[in-house]
């Protein structure tokens, strides 16, 4: 399979940017609140960190092999039939450019070709595409989720990744009866 390779934009909405662009100029004028505008911005910077991963239903917005990914700090992940790619950005500020060098790819041996990928867990919040100057491209109110499901990944064995904190972490949900040692990743 050929390394996913796409411009990509930030996908925040614009509240959430309008959110944080108040909240980090808070501080920024010199007066006797200072510390305590020092303080907020400091709490608000302290709860970015904790917000939730989500993952993004690709509805045509990137390349049709990816099911569902996630974007964070540092990194995008793309979850699709053959496995999981992880993208390293090498500049936090510039995410649309990524070489084979920048990809760790999770590939689960002898996984189910007909593997289900599903979300779980929607979540309330939507994500919005504008890529391009034509609006028929644009994607819009893109459902996220909690969650991506690998149902049957192997006989009796479920592979759910999902977020806390910024960090991805993933499951192995193995059923009663079945053997946990027929996942096998590279």
């Amino acid at each position: 399979m050929k390394a996913v390779s796409m411009p990509l934009k930030t996908y925040m909405s614009l509240g959430m940017l309008i959110f944080i662009a108040f909240f980090f100029s808070i501080g920024e004028a010199s007066s006797p609140t200072e510390s305590i505008d020092s303080e907020r911005k400091m709490k608000v910077q302290k709860d970015y960190g904790r917000i939730p991963l989500y993952f993004i239903e690709n509805k045509g917005q990137i390349d049709e092999q990816v099911k569902f990914y996630e974007k964070s700090q540092g990194h995008n992940t793309f979850f699709t039939r053959d496995g999981i790619y992880i993208s390293l950005k090498s500049n936090q500020d510039e995410i649309s450019e990524y070489t084979n060098n920048q990809i760790i790819n999770l590939i689960p041996l002898g996984m189910n070709k007909e593997v289900e990928i599903s979300a779980q867990e929607v979540q309330q919040a939507r994500v919005n595409c504008f890529i391009g100057n034509n609006p028929e491209k644009w994607k819009t109110n893109v459902p996220t989720y909690r969650a991506v499901l690998y149902k049957n990944a192997y006989p009796g064995i479920d592979l759910k990744f999902y977020g806390t904190n910024q960090q991805m972490e993933y499951d192995i949900i193995v059923q009663p009866g079945f053997d946990p040692s027929a996942l096998k990743f590279r």
